[in-house]
């Protein structure tokens, strides 16, 4: 499934309200295996870019 940045954020929350609310015997196994993944994703994609970040670090020499 592919979100953008700006839609990730807003299905995770909407999942964890889902879980928080929905009855016992709804489909709670299928929401919780979408939440976890998305969640993982969502980690994947931060520590990503993180290394992105650390991968153009520079250094200046003084003058």
């Amino acid at each position: 499934m592919y979100l953008t940045d700006k839609e990730r954020p807003i299905i995770i929350r909407a999942l964890e309200k889902v879980l928080e609310t929905e009855p016992a015997y709804a489909r709670v196994d299928e929401y919780k295996k979408l939440l976890d993944r998305l969640k993982a994703e969502d980690l994947a994609q931060y520590e990503a870019s993180l290394g992105e970040i650390h991968s153009h670090d520079y250094y200046v020499d003084e003058v």
